[in-house]
């Protein structure tokens, strides 16, 4: 405690002591500033690329669903304008011929599990699937409903569901069957294979985006991946958003930022051409911020490196300047109690550096010289004995004093001389002695 006390006054008072601790102080904050905006800079432009990422990745599957759509759209156009032909028109819907039309019309189709007709009575009549045996009724689902209710040439992409025959999760696109006098004939049927558009996500890289949904224009999920069975069928866009959607022009694209369960996402929606889809890619931010934490970690490791070792630095210093500062104020002490006991001596004591010049002249020595120590101190010891000394006895001391300087240092060089003052001549003992 009593060796702490000092040193936490000149830690206090120290002006070196202060000047290193501010230095040490600004170049760390230099270093955390600065490392904190490049880090702040490196993350934004993250993001940045992130969202870049979701735009050109939603143009880039927006162009392919259009691309697996338009195989399906012109085999079954080409399907109903063969049944509205001459021969088409005289053919039952439930005949052989048709089948084998069917079965040829979806050859080189992935993504299509087969493709049916249903009567205008809502009954499946006919089918390319091998297995087909006798008809059944489809009448209450909404491929049939949305042609059978309302005329309609435009294509019908309905919601997912379980298929009858083999329970898959499918979604059909459906399109309306006229006879010659455009009466309704019934509704030609693909049903589509979402594990196609699941396994043409999949072969996707998700190293710049978390997951990749095919929607329609309600923002109903058809397609995704990650596979979620659960959201298949379900709405996952808000209302208020969706009719922001719809109001877009098929070919713009929207990039948007959501935050769920604690988590940011930014989603983009992309319409799909000719179609009432969607594709939506979305990234989440702390998949899009790896690359940047790969940067950002040893960046951070290396600023805490610098600090560490400028710290040490720092300690180092102030603990030699601490020393420093205890010698230096020992060394004050000592020299002052050494002056005060030369000062109180009854002694003359003089001392002279190597180049002659006075730098201690003591009261006595005043008294004996009759001389001032401010106008002896700095001045050549030779001329202050030729101003209070006749030159005989001058010339006498400094000879006495040469002796000195040339003796071995520690060793006292003892005499007997005669000084003067005023008038009066009086013998000193004379003690030399160099250092």
């Amino acid at each position: 405690m009593n060796k702490l006390l000092p040193t936490i006054g000149v830690l206090r008072h120290s002006q070196s002591v202060k000047a290193v601790a501010l230095l040490s102080l600004a170049m760390i904050l230099s270093l955390v500033v600065g490392a904190a905006f490049l880090l702040f800079d490196l993350h934004e432009r993250e993001l940045a690329h992130a969202k870049g990422e979701v735009a050109s990745l939603s143009r880039i599957l927006s162009e392919q669903t259009t691309r697996a759509f338009d195989g399906v759209s012109i085999s079954m156009r080409g399907a109903r304008e063969r049944l509205a032909d001459g021969i088409g028109r005289q053919l039952g819907l439930d005949s052989a011929p048709v089948r084998l039309m069917l079965q040829a019309r979806i050859a080189g189709l992935p993504q299509v599990k087969s493709m049916f007709v249903v009567d205008a009575d809502g009954r499946v009549v006919n089918s390319s699937r091998k297995d087909f045996r006798s008809p059944f009724l489809v009448a209450q689902r909404d491929f049939y409903r949305h042609f059978a209710e309302a005329p309609s040439s435009e294509i019908y992409i309905s919601r997912p569901e379980r298929a009858q025959i083999d329970g898959q999760w499918t979604y059909y696109l459906s399109i309306r069957l006229v006879d010659s006098s455009g009466a309704f004939r019934g509704v030609l049927v693909s049903a589509i294979n979402i594990e196609y558009f699941e396994s043409l996500y999949e072969s996707i890289s998700l190293d710049f985006v978390s997951r990749i949904l095919l929607l329609n224009r309600e923002g109903v999920l058809l397609a995704g991946q990650p596979r979620d069975r659960a959201m298949l069928g379900q709405a996952l866009v808000d209302a208020r958003f969706l009719a922001e959607l719809k109001a877009q022009a098929d070919e713009e694209m929207v990039i948007t930022t959501f935050d769920a369960q604690g988590e940011r996402w930014f989603v983009g929606y992309h319409m799909v051409s000719k179609y009432p889809l969607m594709v939506s890619p979305a990234v989440n931010e702390d998949d899009a911020l790896i690359p940047w934490r790969r940067i950002a970690l040893p960046i951070a490791g290396g600023v805490l490196l610098v600090i560490v070792f400028i710290l040490i630095a720092t300690v180092l210093v102030v603990l030699n300047l601490v020393r420093k500062e205890h010698l230096e104020a020992a060394l004050k002490e000592s020299d002052a109690k050494l002056r005060y006991m030369v000062q109180s001596v009854r002694d003359a004591i003089l001392t002279v550096d190597s180049y002659g010049n006075v730098i201690l002249f003591n009261v006595a020595a005043e008294r004996m010289f009759g001389l001032r120590a401010n106008e002896v101190l700095g001045q050549q010891i030779e001329s202050v004995l030729l101003k209070s000394q006749p030159k005989a006895l001058a010339l006498n001391f400094m000879r006495y004093l040469n002796e000195g300087w040339q003796a071995p240092s520690g060793l006292a060089l003892l005499g007997i001389i005669s000084l003067a003052h005023g008038e009066s001549e009086f013998p000193v003992e004379l003690s030399l002695s160099s250092t």
